[in-house]
């Protein structure tokens, strides 16, 4: 019950996904920690939501607890997947991650977070992210065994022809992995 939060789409994604009690959630990049909240709200088990800046991570905290999720959702400050409150191995059914448009040295911040995702997905996982819609993107997804659906196109506010951005349902595809032997 109660109003969703989140983006409409993003909550009609979730519906499709049949989240239940034993699902754990990660939200990376959770800014105010609208995308794991909606995932919390539609059941997963439990949730941690990542973010750099301390004031979003409190602010997730907040929300968690004003609605009532406080003990599913737990925030921590952290860049992408390294964080001090989450193990270095964790894996996790479920990311959800919108990573905004950056300009100079953050650019690469879906780069980074594509590279990072084989290591947290578990085996049935998938991630379901926004991200900016540029060519390397898509191809990196494929170089890392992915196979994903773009879900939905939208543009930035204001943005001109480079904020285009789409909501991607990424997960581990039947692609051989070709990295060298350990």
């Amino acid at each position: 019950g109660g109003r969703e939060i989140g983006p409409p789409l993003f909550h009609k994604i979730l519906r499709q996904l049949a989240l239940g009690p034993s699902i754990r959630v990660a939200d990376i990049g959770a800014g105010s920690g609208v995308l794991g909240l909606a995932a919390a709200q539609w059941g997963a088990g439990s949730v941690v939501a990542i973010d750099i800046d301390p004031l979003a991570v409190a602010l997730t905290t907040r929300q968690a607890e004003r609605l009532g999720l406080s003990e599913r959702v737990h925030s921590y400050e952290g860049d992408l997947f390294q964080s001090p409150g989450i193990a270095s191995d964790a894996r996790f059914d479920l990311v959800v991650a919108a990573l905004p448009l950056l300009r100079g040295a953050a650019r690469d911040l879906p780069e980074r977070f594509l590279r990072q995702l084989p290591d947290h997905l578990s085996e049935q996982g998938r991630a379901v992210a926004f991200l900016p819609r540029r060519r390397g993107l898509e191809r990196l997804m494929k170089n890392l065994g992915f196979s994903y659906r773009l879900a939905e196109k939208m543009s930035a506010p204001g943005a001109r022809r480079d904020g285009t951005y789409g909501i991607y349902i990424i997960q581990p595809g039947q692609v051989l992995d070709t990295s060298a032997g350990t």
